[in-house]
Order: C-alpha cells, then sequence, then structure tokens
C-alpha cells in the first residue's frame, strides 16, 4: 500500500534499474493534480539543452493516491516502467523530433494508440507484462477512476 511520495520514490528507482540506459538522466517526480495517473514529459527548457543534458518530470497524481493504494508494488514498478518507456523515446530524438513528436500525439488521435503500445511493449520486455495489465485491468474496476479515464485506458492501453 502506498501512503507516502517516499515509498513511491523507492519503486520509481526499483522501475529504473530496469532501464540502465537512463541511469545518466536527470528524471524528477512531481507530485500535484493532473487527469492521468502518470505523465512523463521533458523538462520545459528542452529546447535549450543538449539531448544529452535534458532533464524529465514524471507527474505522479495526487488526485489518484487511492487507487495507488489499490495496486502492487510491482504494479506500481510497471506503470513507472511504462513511463520511463516514454523517457527512453524522447531521449533518443534531438529537440526539432521532439517537438514535431508532441504536436502529432495532440493532434493525431490514431497516433496515441501506436506510442502507448510501443511503450507497453518495452515494458513487457522488461519482464513485466503480467504487472502491466494486472494495472490496468485494476484500473478497469477501481471506484476511484474516473469513467472518463476508464474509456481512455480501454481506448488506448487495454489488451483484450
Amino acid at each position: 500500500m502506498i501512503k507516502e511520495p517516499k515509498i513511491i520514490k523507492e519503486h520509481f528507482n526499483l522501475a529504473l534499474k530496469k532501464y540502465p540506459e537512463l541511469k545518466d538522466k536527470k528524471i524528477f517526480l512531481v507530485f500535484k493534480k493532473s487527469s492521468l495517473l502518470m505523465k512523463s514529459l521533458p523538462k520545459w527548457n528542452f529546447l535549450f539543452k543538449k539531448r544529452i543534458n535534458r532533464e524529465y518530470i514524471i507527474i505522479i497524481s495526487k488526485k489518484y493516491n487511492k487507487f495507488l493504494k489499490e495496486l502492487t508494488k510491482k504494479e506500481i514498478i510497471a506503470w513507472f516502467s511504462h513511463e520511463l518507456g516514454h523517457i527512453k523515446q524522447y531521449s533518443n530524438m534531438n529537440s526539432l523530433k521532439l517537438i514535431k513528436f508532441g504536436i502529432k500525439y495532440i493532434i493525431i488521435k490514431n497516433i496515441i494508440k501506436k506510442v502507448e503500445r510501443s511503450v507497453d511493449k518495452l515494458v513487457i520486455k522488461k519482464g513485466m507484462e503480467r504487472e502491466l495489465l494486472g494495472g490496468i485491468k485494476k484500473a478497469l474496476k477501481s471506484r476511484h477512476i474516473p469513467q472518463n479515464y476508464k474509456q481512455k485506458i480501454k481506448r488506448y492501453y487495454s489488451y483484450d
């Protein structure tokens, strides 16, 4: 059960161990309200930094703290592993490609599913398929997840 950000950070560090290629990246966890449980993005100043010095943020929504308590440690690690998969993708893009990617992700809805599925494949390669799917199933059943978010999960992440 998740009771405090310290525990969340420990789970994040365990997920990060599955991505040795990201060990030297600066990744910050930010706890604030968000419509998504977690989301990752480059820090706003990425345009002014070389790719190697880019910094990233994973936003963890305070809104879903009760849902996080429903997940096992391994399911939370899988969720972080998914976000780290996004960071891995971002870290392989130069600034121009990252801007183009962001615009496409926002504008072209069918790209979202493709991107999210490709990141999930990374999580599966890291050996966390059962935990990833377990977290998705719990989200779809949880009374702490709003219906509109469940619809989004079904559309982009659910594997039937």
